[in-house]
């Protein structure tokens, strides 16, 4: 099996879109029409938290306020690959709201 070649987190790619997301008590993923507009497909996700802590789960199920991948603010997560971009979602640890910055690179 063979797999397509990433670039590492140090390479620069071509940024083509930006969009900030409110996490709260529900869990929720990216914006496929920012990520994926037409003609475009984002291959990188660059996302920092602010705010609060979250938790994200990358395997296509929600995760939960108590399950998942904890996430501190100021954490940075680089999410690489079509496939991972469409399927990670998040949700707030706490009662707290979070904030994540996205930018989107092909």
């Amino acid at each position: 099996m063979s797999y397509p070649e990433y670039p590492t987190v140090n390479q620069v790619m071509d940024p083509f879109a930006y969009e900030s997301l409110a996490i709260e008590g529900t869990a929720k993923g990216l914006t496929s029409t920012v990520y994926a507009p037409t003609g475009k497909q984002a291959m990188r996700a660059i996302i920092t938290v602010e705010d609060a802590q979250i938790r994200y789960r990358i395997d296509g199920t929600d995760p939960t306020a108590t399950e998942g991948h904890l996430l501190n603010p100021m954490a940075v997560l680089v999410v690489i690959g079509p496939k991972a971009i469409a399927t990670i979602r998040f949700i707030a640890k706490g009662t707290t709201a979070g904030k994540i910055s996205v930018s989107y690179e092909k």
